[in-house]
């Protein structure tokens, strides 16, 4: 049944009837779900009154006490007091790390005025964090984004939306950006994803050409460093993360070039930019995202290139290059 032919056939029971049966159901939902989904605090909120409702929404967010208590979560969670006993935060507490994530974004997204660019650089803090914890372990879960309520990709969105609320600053482009090519994901989400739903949502030509340049300045600032045969795991963990943030930060700078009708200028960038030694594989990648722009012609014009380099293309782009100059004809 559809929700509105739920409620038109509780409408034919009396109240005792439509309190066994939400009883009833209540009962088979399991208790991770009820926590989870937090259907209790649900229950509770539909017995306030209409009165107590409308001063609960009346209060504004005292978004000094908010910044101190997510300052504080913050500090916790980058301690590992979230992922190991210890004596800030017992085990029962660090059980509950998603419904406070949860209630920080709730009322963050509440901010309005000259505290919602902070309020916003909040919330890409609170989104780092989960990215962080796809990829490592830092709360007591594998999918820190459904945990809290949300698909990475849903949430990204959210943030970017908040981040622009007060206009297309440089600080929030500069946020937007690394956030897009963040390469920790859940095991439900690509980082090509966020990377497409950011360039579609740059609506004018001005504001992808200012994310086009952050991509450039990213690139400036992250300048890679030689190998250090000294580093321990952690170290050429963080090197190699940082080595695909370069890579994504290329590919967001071609995709954006690209929705501008700049083609040529986003091939030149992402062949001179792309961290990859192997030029077999660079032009796979490349060719990969021409296909899937429907770009055949750039698709062929850039194989034949590469092959009077003397690169050596994969026998799958073989096959694909006679398919495609054969439809051409």
């Amino acid at each position: 049944m559809t929700v509105a032919e739920v409620r038109s056939r509780l409408r034919d029971y009396d109240q005792e009837t439509i309190i066994e049966i939400a009883a009833q159901l209540y009962r088979r939902v399991p208790k991770q779900r009820r926590d989870d989904d937090q259907i209790d605090a649900m229950i509770l909120d539909y017995a306030l009154s209409k009165e107590e409702k409308a001063v609960k929404k009346a209060i504004a967010v005292d978004f000094a006490s908010l910044k101190s208590h997510i300052e504080l979560f913050v500090e916790y969670v980058h301690s590992g007091y979230y992922s190991e006993p210890n004596r800030f935060i017992s085990k029962a507490q660090r059980s509950k790390w998603r419904f406070v994530v949860r209630d920080l974004l709730k009322k963050l997204l509440e901010v309005k005025g000259e505290d919602a660019p902070a309020a916003a650089q909040f919330m890409a803090t609170l989104y780092t964090i989960l990215c962080e914890a796809c990829h490592r372990y830092v709360f007591n879960t594998e999918a820190p984004f459904s945990a809290v309520g949300y698909q990475q990709r849903d949430l990204f969105m959210v943030v970017v939306s908040k981040l622009f609320y007060s206009g297309a600053t440089p600080a929030a482009m500069k946020t937007a950006v690394e956030l897009t090519i963040d390469p920790r994901v859940d095991r439900d989400t690509l980082t090509s994803y966020m990377r497409h739903d950011f360039v579609k949502y740059l609506k004018t030509p001005m504001l992808k050409e200012m994310a086009a340049e952050e991509c450039v300045d990213f690139l400036a600032r992250t300048k890679p460093k030689p190998p250090d045969p000294k580093k321990n795991r952690y170290d050429a963990d963080e090197s190699y993360l940082e080595k695909q943030r370069r890579n994504h930060a290329v590919e967001l700078y071609f995709s954006l070039q690209c929705a501008l009708y700049e083609y040529d200028k986003g091939i030149a960038f992402y062949k001179n930019n792309l961290t990859e030694k192997r030029e077999e594989v660079k032009l796979y990648m490349l060719l990969d995202e021409l296909n899937q722009l429907k770009l055949t012609d750039l698709w062929i014009r850039e194989y034949e290139d590469a092959v009077r380099r003397n690169v050596n293309p994969y026998e799958s782009l073989k096959q694909k290059y006679n398919d495609q100059v054969a439809r051409a004809k």
